[in-house]
């Protein structure tokens, strides 16, 4: 090992968590900018969590009483994201595919849950094609659970950064009982990185891959290490200065995962 060596694990995206003396191109840990430990954590519902103003919610488990899956328009019907399989969301911008109702006169109170980012509630992990979407509009989901506090560039952002090789890999260690077809509750995400939504550089350029991507049909994870999710690692690393090959390694590692490929399941074919 010399110099480069040392390099490459300062700047390994794996030790992104890691704050002790992490270094990038652009300077130290001290400096303003610091690439590796450019990451926070998305929270959840805590009084600490609450203050720093970012919200999962599961709206999916409050629209249950109150709420009309098969509106007959007596009432204000609103868009939901339902789906959450492979013929759910099909690209990184999100489109919704139900219209509920609230069975109540005025505004559906569960849209003051609505967020330009969603998340996935679990997936199949071979047929799935994306882990969170984003959208100029805020929406409120089923399987998917948005999230509350972020303007529709930083939504945009995280989309790219939680649908990176790094996004998914990281998520999918946070899995409920099975890595078939994990679940994923608000305080699964609560523990889990994503880039500095303050740091405008960061935002932008991630948030400029989501715009080049946003009319894509995103292949099934199953479908391997495909274009769009190179495009996604290229602005990640860019954007984090990270190195972009360590990151197409794992890409390609993560492809080839039984679970992800198929095999498993049958559904892989050569």
């Amino acid at each position: 090992g010399g110099g480069g060596g040392a390099e490459f694990t300062r700047r390994s995206p794996l030790s992104a968590t890691n704050t002790a003396g992490a270094t990038s191109k652009h300077g130290t840990a001290d400096s303003a900018y610091d690439a590796p430990n450019a990451l926070l954590e998305l929270p959840t519902g805590s009084t600490r969590e609450r203050r720093r103003g970012l919200i999962v919610n599961a709206t999916g488990q409050s629209m249950r009483d109150e709420y009309n899956k098969e509106p007959n328009y007596g009432f204000v019907s609103f868009p939901v994201l339902a789906s959450k399989g492979a013929d759910g969301q099909k690209s990184i911008e999100a489109h919704p595919d139900k219209y509920w109702e609230w069975t109540q006169q005025g505004t559906p109170p569960i849209l003051d849950k609505a967020g330009y980012l969603l998340v996935t509630m679990g997936q199949r992990t071979a047929t799935a094609r994306l882990t969170a979407v984003a959208s100029d509009a805020r929406y409120v989901g089923q399987g998917w659970m948005p999230v509350v506090g972020l303007d529709n560039t930083q939504a945009k952002a995280i989309a790219v950064f939680l649908n990176s090789t790094l996004g998914r890999i990281m998520l999918m260690g946070r899995a409920g009982k099975t890595l078939d077809f994990p679940f994923y509750n608000p305080a699964a995400w609560s523990s889990l990185p994503i880039p500095d939504i303050n740091d405008e550089r960061i935002v932008l350029m991630l948030a400029d891959s989501w715009e080049q991507t946003r009319y894509e049909i995103v292949p099934q994870f199953r479908d391997g290490y495909t274009e769009i999710r190179q495009q996604w690692d290229k602005a990640v690393c860019n954007a984090l200065d990270w190195d972009l090959d360590e990151i197409t390694h794992l890409g390609k590692l993560l492809a080839d995962e039984p679970r992800v490929k198929g095999v498993a399941n049958g559904h892989w074919k050569p």
